[in-house]
Protein backbone atom coordinates (compact mmCIF):
# COMPACT_ATOMS: atom_id res chain seq x y z
CA UNK A 1 0.00 0.00 0.00
CA UNK A 2 1.70 3.29 -1.15
CA UNK A 3 2.75 6.03 1.38
CA UNK A 4 0.44 8.64 -0.38
CA UNK A 5 -2.59 7.23 -2.02
CA UNK A 6 -3.60 8.88 -5.38
CA UNK A 7 -7.28 10.50 -5.13
CA UNK A 8 -8.00 9.26 -8.81
CA UNK A 9 -6.70 6.20 -11.08
CA UNK A 10 -7.77 6.06 -14.79
CA UNK A 11 -7.32 2.78 -16.83
CA UNK A 12 -8.33 1.11 -19.97
CA UNK A 13 -9.90 -2.29 -19.90
CA UNK A 14 -9.44 -4.17 -23.54
CA UNK A 15 -13.30 -5.38 -23.80
CA UNK A 16 -16.04 -5.37 -26.30
CA UNK A 17 -19.21 -4.80 -25.06
CA UNK A 18 -22.32 -5.23 -27.08
CA UNK A 19 -25.64 -4.08 -25.84
CA UNK A 20 -27.55 -7.29 -25.10
CA UNK A 21 -31.29 -5.81 -26.17
CA UNK A 22 -29.85 -5.35 -29.33
CA UNK A 23 -29.17 -8.07 -32.47
CA UNK A 24 -30.19 -10.94 -33.97
CA UNK A 25 -29.15 -13.85 -30.90
CA UNK A 26 -33.02 -13.87 -29.37
CA UNK A 27 -33.97 -15.38 -26.46
CA UNK A 28 -32.83 -18.85 -26.99
CA UNK A 29 -31.29 -21.08 -24.62
CA UNK A 30 -27.85 -20.85 -26.08
CA UNK A 31 -27.55 -17.06 -26.38
CA UNK A 32 -28.68 -16.82 -22.78
CA UNK A 33 -25.61 -19.44 -22.33
CA UNK A 34 -23.51 -16.88 -24.77
CA UNK A 35 -24.29 -13.89 -23.07
CA UNK A 36 -23.39 -15.03 -20.19
CA UNK A 37 -20.43 -16.50 -20.84
CA UNK A 38 -19.65 -12.75 -22.48
CA UNK A 39 -20.64 -10.83 -19.15
CA UNK A 40 -18.58 -13.61 -16.91
CA UNK A 41 -15.63 -13.11 -18.99
CA UNK A 42 -15.92 -8.90 -18.74
CA UNK A 43 -16.77 -9.24 -15.16
CA UNK A 44 -13.55 -11.30 -14.26
CA UNK A 45 -11.32 -8.96 -16.66
CA UNK A 46 -12.58 -5.18 -14.99
CA UNK A 47 -12.23 -7.45 -11.63
CA UNK A 48 -8.18 -7.90 -12.38
CA UNK A 49 -7.66 -4.51 -13.77
CA UNK A 50 -9.92 -2.56 -10.83
CA UNK A 51 -8.11 -4.62 -7.98
CA UNK A 52 -4.73 -2.59 -8.28
CA UNK A 53 -6.44 0.93 -8.26
CA UNK A 54 -7.71 -0.37 -5.06
CA UNK A 55 -4.33 -0.20 -3.26
CA UNK A 56 -3.12 2.85 -4.92
CA UNK A 57 -6.60 4.93 -4.33
CA UNK A 58 -6.21 3.78 -0.54
CA UNK A 59 -9.16 4.23 1.75
CA UNK A 60 -11.45 6.29 0.42
CA UNK A 61 -14.56 7.41 1.79
CA UNK A 62 -16.39 8.00 -1.51
CA UNK A 63 -15.42 7.44 -4.72
CA UNK A 64 -17.14 8.52 -8.47
CA UNK A 65 -16.61 5.40 -11.09
CA UNK A 66 -17.28 6.70 -14.51
CA UNK A 67 -16.92 3.99 -17.05
CA UNK A 68 -17.08 5.03 -20.75
CA UNK A 69 -17.53 2.45 -23.25
CA UNK A 70 -15.42 3.27 -26.66
CA UNK A 71 -17.22 1.50 -29.88
CA UNK A 72 -17.16 2.53 -33.64
CA UNK A 73 -21.09 2.96 -33.94
CA UNK A 74 -23.07 5.09 -36.42
CA UNK A 75 -25.27 6.68 -33.80
CA UNK A 76 -24.90 6.67 -30.01
CA UNK A 77 -28.06 6.34 -27.46
CA UNK A 78 -27.45 6.89 -24.26
CA UNK A 79 -30.62 5.74 -23.00
CA UNK A 80 -30.41 2.61 -25.61
CA UNK A 81 -28.87 0.11 -23.14
CA UNK A 82 -25.68 1.79 -21.95
CA UNK A 83 -26.13 0.17 -18.64
CA UNK A 84 -26.74 -3.35 -20.28
CA UNK A 85 -24.09 -3.58 -22.38
CA UNK A 86 -21.65 -2.32 -19.14
CA UNK A 87 -23.39 -4.64 -16.57
CA UNK A 88 -20.88 -7.25 -16.57
CA UNK A 89 -17.41 -4.30 -16.15
CA UNK A 90 -19.69 -2.54 -13.57
CA UNK A 91 -19.53 -5.70 -11.73
CA UNK A 92 -16.25 -6.52 -12.28
CA UNK A 93 -15.08 -3.10 -10.83
CA UNK A 94 -17.40 -3.42 -8.11
CA UNK A 95 -15.76 -6.91 -7.28
CA UNK A 96 -12.61 -5.18 -7.72
CA UNK A 97 -13.06 -2.38 -5.29
CA UNK A 98 -13.90 -5.15 -2.74
CA UNK A 99 -17.87 -3.98 -2.58
CA UNK A 100 -20.32 -6.56 -1.43
CA UNK A 101 -22.51 -5.14 -4.97
CA UNK A 102 -22.83 -2.31 -7.45
CA UNK A 103 -25.31 -0.57 -5.11
CA UNK A 104 -22.54 0.25 -2.53
CA UNK A 105 -23.33 4.07 -1.18
CA UNK A 106 -20.05 5.08 -1.25
CA UNK A 107 -19.63 4.83 -5.15
CA UNK A 108 -21.55 6.79 -7.59
CA UNK A 109 -21.17 5.28 -10.87
CA UNK A 110 -21.27 7.71 -14.14
CA UNK A 111 -21.80 5.66 -17.36
CA UNK A 112 -20.77 7.44 -20.89
CA UNK A 113 -19.79 6.30 -24.03
CA UNK A 114 -18.11 7.94 -26.89
CA UNK A 115 -17.44 6.81 -30.79
CA UNK A 116 -14.37 5.15 -31.57
CA UNK A 117 -12.20 4.21 -34.69
CA UNK A 118 -13.11 1.50 -36.88
CA UNK A 119 -12.08 -1.91 -34.74
CA UNK A 120 -11.37 0.27 -31.78
CA UNK A 121 -13.49 -1.70 -28.81
CA UNK A 122 -12.39 -0.66 -24.98
CA UNK A 123 -13.81 0.81 -21.30
CA UNK A 124 -12.22 3.70 -19.95
CA UNK A 125 -12.02 3.72 -16.14
CA UNK A 126 -11.73 6.56 -14.33
CA UNK A 127 -11.79 6.19 -10.46
CA UNK A 128 -11.61 9.60 -8.55
CA UNK A 129 -12.44 10.29 -4.79
CA UNK A 130 -15.63 12.37 -3.88
CA UNK A 131 -18.69 11.91 -6.57
CA UNK A 132 -20.99 14.03 -4.11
Amino acid sequence: RPEDPMSQWQYTIPVHTKNPNNGTMGNTRVSAIIRTKERKAQRVMAGLHTRRARGILGALEHVRVTLTRVAPSRGLDPWDGLGASLKGVIDGVADGLGLRNDRDPHVTWVLAQRRGEAGDYHVDVLIEEGGW
